[in-house]
């Protein structure tokens, strides 16, 4: 928590607008573990989650037979993205599941503790947040602000990488990339498009049609995706 607290007052120092998305390798390792002994399919999908490619990860699961109570594990953590009191709710069952109770109660006392944090509403849990299996164990964050197109801060626990150095230890750290923050100041006259929209299965498609019309209708560019395209520059990013 003390880490995560420097974390969230060095992106309020760079930025007023910025979030910082959590999840945990211990929840993610324990999901993907229970639906397939092959590293590849672990590999592959995360590369989906961190993209957020869901339509691809149920053609995964299914090309490695994976059950459909363990797909549905799977694809619910593409869905989990969101304020960290509703998003444990929706983690709750599938970490009972999938045996990582543990790291389950390890992000539920970190939200308990940030809660205290001024900056507590800016913290969002979001299993597109991945990082490598061999170096990370534990919790992973990474920082971003609005007008930079990627995440300005990265970080999490690296206990297995401290291991394989032959040292016991736990570890946890983050960087924050200053080369990123040039984007900054220009990020408004070099953006791609004014308004980013994502959308899932799920989302009301009228609701959509709606908003881009009004948002075009304001004179704004927009770009529907279902997930955030490599490099996309965008001043605005707005769920449905």
């Amino acid at each position: 928590c003390e880490v995560l607290t420097l974390a969230l007052g060095s992106l309020a120092t760079v930025s007023d607008e910025f979030v910082l998305d959590i999840s945990h390798m211990g929840i993610l390792s324990s999901v993907l573990d229970g639906a397939s002994d092959s590293l590849a399919f672990k590999e592959k999908m995360i590369k989906l989650l961190s993209g957020k490619n869901r339509h691809e990860a149920e053609h995964l699961c299914r090309e490695y037979l994976v059950s459909e109570e363990k797909k549905k594990d799977i694809l619910s953590l593409f869905d989990i993205c969101g304020d960290y009191k509703s998003s444990l709710e929706k983690l709750s069952p599938i970490c009972e599941r999938a045996v990582a109770v543990g790291a389950y109660n390890e992000l539920s006392d970190i939200g308990n503790l940030l809660a205290e944090c001024e900056y507590f509403d800016r913290v969002r849990i979001d299993f597109s947040v991945v990082n490598d299996m061999n170096y990370y164990s534990g919790i992973v964050f990474k920082g971003f602000i609005v007008g930079v197109y990627e995440g300005i801060l990265s970080g999490g626990e690296y206990g297995k990488l401290m291991r394989k150095m032959g040292r016991e230890y736990n570890a946890l750290g983050f960087a924050l990339y200053l080369d990123l923050l040039d984007m900054k100041d220009e990020g408004a006259a070099r953006s791609d498009v004014d308004v980013l929209i994502l959308y899932d299965e799920k989302s009301d498609t009228g609701a959509l049609i709606k908003k881009r019309n009004e948002l075009i209708s304001e004179g704004k560019s927009v770009s529907v995706q279902r997930c955030i395209p490599e490099r996309l520059r965008y001043r605005e990013m707005i769920k449905i």
